[in-house]
């Protein structure tokens, strides 16, 4: 019964997504909106445009957001409206997204290359260390937009070999078009390079020229020029364009020291993947004799191979990268990586990567052993049962990888879910409760304040999880004061901004003193005496 069990073409993917769903939600609301900054800056971005009743240009602390498009911050309102403004409806869309990217990288996959290879390719992404144990965690774009721009490419390579061109362009420029409301111009040269790689290497380089291809582009000039028509009756399209294009190519070769970028074209492949741990073992095994001739015998591999490569370049030959960055390209390559596997099944080189992923599973359980002993969980409800169920289920997982070897990878696969339940009952929640203070302290503010405006003044790094907490609270937007401070209006500063206000106006009176979260230093919530007359 077991190895029949075992051996079901769907029996152990269907266990791990259905382990995968709780895995990703639990406590996915108690993670502090403290701990990253730009999911606080997503969260308060699209609070502001629901206390303003705009929903055409986005602010941030009263004043124009000009970093990214608004489409996210629409999908948060209505997650917002839907579910209540909290942090778990925040970070609900990423978790979607990622179950929706990979579902659409079995179906892809499957469809071309067997859904063996379907199924391993789209846990691969899923349970890849940034993913499961960082992104899936916060409220952030990347997850979905990755999922719009890998549509892109899955849709261009289908339709390409299709020879549907019209569809193709229309298609793909609709999930540019998404993706550029996401993030912006990144969108738009995923797209350029993805187009140009694909039509060259299927030799239709002369399609790119055709109607067929301004048509697919009139979707995005359309759809952009309607959103910018309105967006102008309310704010200058000069800025907001100048402010899309800095934000896009402010990480260039060109603001880094020679040095600095030559450490990073050597470093930059073993940075990624180390975050893309531990399925990222499989890319050794594409340096292998007859590699290419694999890869070229077969279309889809081959036209996966050459939008990753081509499409990571400027990400390679740019310094300042977060991994997130590539996270849609991530897929492509586990694609042409998880086929190399099972071509070479037999070999020794993928009885290494087996042993690596054992390896890691007893690591995982050492780890679970270790824990109830440790004096910071002491406070986690029911740590040792708890751990226990985990250790037994790791442990059992870890036999039937050593008794059924077609099974591992499979295996592993639910090895990795379990850890995330680990880390969700563990780990997050530890690190949550150090940052309660800063939400506390938020609360305060927003209690002493009541009903009247605050404002910042003269602070140079804004606390957006802090105004985040003070909007949500009051129902207002925490502004800033970009003139003299006026009297009897609440304002909230450093100590150098308390310094000018005593030299000019005297000394205010102090309502509230608490740290900055993100250095520490002092911020003061203060009132300015009007003058005596």
């Amino acid at each position: 019964m077991l190895k029949k069990l075992v051996n079901h073409h769907f029996a152990i993917p269907v266990i791990g997504l259905v382990l995968l769903i709780p895995a990703l939600l639990i406590n996915l609301g108690k993670l502090n909106i403290f701990m990253a900054v730009d999911e606080a800056t997503r969260g308060l971005v699209a609070l502001e445009m629901m206390i303003r009743g705009n929903y055409i240009t986005p602010t941030i602390n009263g004043e124009f957001y000009y970093n990214k498009p608004p489409l996210f911050n629409w999908i948060l309102i209505v997650f917002f409206k839907v579910f209540g403004i909290s942090e778990f409806s925040q970070r609900l869309p990423g978790v979607i997204s990622l179950v929706g990217m990979g579902l659409s990288i079995y179906y892809f996959v499957g469809k071309e290359l067997g859904r063996r290879i379907g199924i391993i390719t789209a846990f691969a992404f899923v349970t890849s260390g940034r993913i499961l144990f960082w992104e899936s965690l916060l409220g952030y774009i990347d997850i979905t937009f990755a999922w719009v721009v890998y549509l892109g490419i899955m849709f261009t390579i289908k339709l390409l070999r299709e020879k549907k061109f019209l569809q193709l362009f229309v298609v793909s420029y609709l999930f540019m078009t998404l993706g550029y409301f996401l993030k912006g111009l990144p969108a738009i040269v995923f797209q350029g390079i993805t187009l140009l790689v694909t039509f060259i290497a299927e030799k239709q380089f002369r399609m790119l020229f055709s109607w067929r291809h301004l048509a697919g582009g009139s979707v995005f000039l359309v759809i952009s020029g309607i959103y910018y028509l309105a967006y102008n009756q309310y704010n200058s399209l000069d800025v907001l364009f100048r402010s899309i294009w800095n934000e896009s190519v402010h990480r260039t070769p060109l603001q880094e020291s020679n040095l600095f970028k030559y450490k990073h074209l050597i470093l930059f492949p073993f940075e990624m993947s180390y975050h893309y741990f531990p399925w990222s073992v499989l890319l050794v095994l594409l340096f292998r004799r007859g590699f290419w001739k694999m890869v070229f015998k077969n279309t889809f591999l081959k036209l996966n191979l050459f939008v990753f490569f081509f499409n990571l370049l400027p990400y390679w030959t740019s310094p300042d990268v977060f991994p997130k960055y590539i996270m849609m390209l991530v897929p492509l390559i586990f694609t042409v990586a998880v086929y190399n596997f099972f071509e070479q099944e037999a070999g020794i080189r993928p009885l290494v990567i087996e042993i690596v992923f054992l390896t890691v599973t007893g690591l995982l359980i050492a780890g679970l052993i270790i824990i109830p002993f440790l004096p910071q969980f002491y406070v986690t409800e029911h740590v040792v049962f708890k751990s226990v169920i985990l250790i037994m289920v790791m442990i059992f997982l870890m036999y039937l990888m050593v008794r059924f070897k077609a099974q591992r990878l499979v295996l592993f696969v639910l090895v990795l879910v379990i850890s995330r339940f680990a880390l969700d009952w563990f780990v997050w929640p530890q690190r949550a409760s150090s940052y309660q203070q800063f939400e506390s302290d938020a609360i305060q503010v927003a209690r002493i304040t009541g009903k009247e405006p605050v404002n910042y003044y003269g602070a140079p790094m804004l606390q957006y999880g802090a105004s985040y907490v003070i909007s949500k609270e009051k129902w207002d937007v925490v502004g800033q004061e970009r003139n003299d401070p006026k009297p009897n209006i609440f304002y909230i500063t450093d100590n150098t901004g308390l310094e000018k206000i005593r030299r000019k106006f005297g000394i205010p009176k102090i309502y509230f003193t608490y740290p900055n979260v993100e250095d520490g230093r002092d911020l003061h919530l203060l009132k300015i005496s009007p003058p005596e007359r």
